[in-house]
């Protein structure tokens, strides 16, 4: 232990260009005033630190944001990050109290989605005011009708619902969710082609072969094959699309159907769009 009463003097001096300490403890109850102060080991302080110029901790890394961890060590993780060049603060999860203030905001929603306080029980894609609302339209044994549908927040899919044209019946039906680049996220039940069509201008529900927890917000499609053209079904006609993208793909159906990829729409054609929600 040095005596800092003994050698006051000398530590003044030192101080005023740089002092480095390497395994030896300094204690002062005054001030200590100088250049440089370099610890190797550990530096306490029991009152407080004034430091006028930088402060540099070499044991941390750049970019990171300090925060006070466990005993009040000074602590950093690489997903709490501030980038000075572009002036971005990232932070992977944050928690508001009553209110916050945002000042011109962009944000990017990433693969987690957004989650609702409550989930939606159902979404669409066209909002027909009847059973008849929409084009009447003849289905066509291979080929499959899809539309695109908008999923504004994180919802688990259960059921693809569609709206049976003038005739039900006779064929049978079978509905695809895809991912907004085409590819299969779930299917309904394709077991001997499919169910059979429901009653005409009725909402018929098909189940998925398992539940989907979509993540949004985000655009999806939905296609719906029926395997002959006696049964109807609904669309969107000219001049109501909305945004929607609309098309028909070919798809393997008849009896034993194969559930593919896509290329999905990414313009609109008219009665091709069935009227269909999401539940």
């Amino acid at each position: 232990m040095i005596n800092f009463a003994i050698v006051k003097r000398w530590v003044i001096q030192a101080v005023t260009s740089e002092l480095t300490l390497a395994n030896q403890d300094v204690t002062t109850t005054g001030t200590v005033t100088g250049g440089d102060l370099v610890a190797t080991d550990d530096l306490t302080v029991g009152d407080a630190a004034t430091i006028t110029g930088a402060c540099t901790l070499t044991a941390q890394t750049a970019g990171r944001v300090l925060y006070s961890g466990t005993a009040g060590l000074v602590s950093s993780e690489a997903a709490l990050a501030y980038n000075a060049g572009t002036d971005t603060l990232t932070v992977p999860n944050l928690t508001v109290g009553t209110s916050a203030t945002v000042t011109a905001l962009t944000a990017t929603i990433g693969a987690n989605g957004v989650t609702p306080i409550s989930a939606p029980t159902g979404l669409c894609n066209w909002q027909p005011i009847a059973a008849t609302s929409g084009t009447d339209t003849t289905p066509a044994d291979g080929t499959q009708f899809v539309t695109s549908i908008w999923i504004p927040c994180n919802m688990t899919i259960t059921n693809i619902n569609y709206l049976i044209g003038s005739v039900g019946g006779t064929n049978v039906v079978y509905g695809v969710l895809y991912d907004s680049t085409g590819a299969v996220l779930r299917n309904t039940a394709i077991t001997s082609g499919g169910a059979t069509v429901g009653t005409a201008a009725n909402i018929q529900t098909l189940a998925l072969t398992s539940t989907y927890a979509a993540k949004g917000p985000g655009r999806f499609f939905v296609g719906i094959s029926i395997n002959g053209n006696t049964a109807r079904l609904r669309t969107v006609p000219a001049h109501c699309q909305a945004g929607l993208f609309a098309g028909s793909v070919s798809q393997t159906h008849g009896t034993s159907p194969t559930v593919a990829a896509i290329t999905p729409p990414s313009t609109f054609t008219a009665d091709k769009a069935p009227l269909v929600f999401l539940s």
